[in-house]
């Protein structure tokens, strides 16, 4: 999520350090910053997927 807006990207390390490089450009500030801000975004997504995937699991 960037600004309220969701975005689908390819997941790779190569490809997000590009899109971040990108944005980093356009906000004026640190790819690195930008680089953290993303994987941090994909890592809680898969957090709360994968908590509400075990939940589902265990009613079964």
């Amino acid at each position: 999520m960037w600004r309220g807006e969701r975005y689908r990207v390819e997941c790779s390390p190569s490809y997000l350090l590009s899109v971040a490089a990108k944005i980093a450009e356009n906000e004026h500030t640190s790819y690195f910053d930008v680089y953290r801000m993303i994987v941090e975004s994909l890592y809680g997504e898969y957090k709360s997927t994968r908590r509400v995937v075990n939940t589902l699991l265990l009613e079964k």
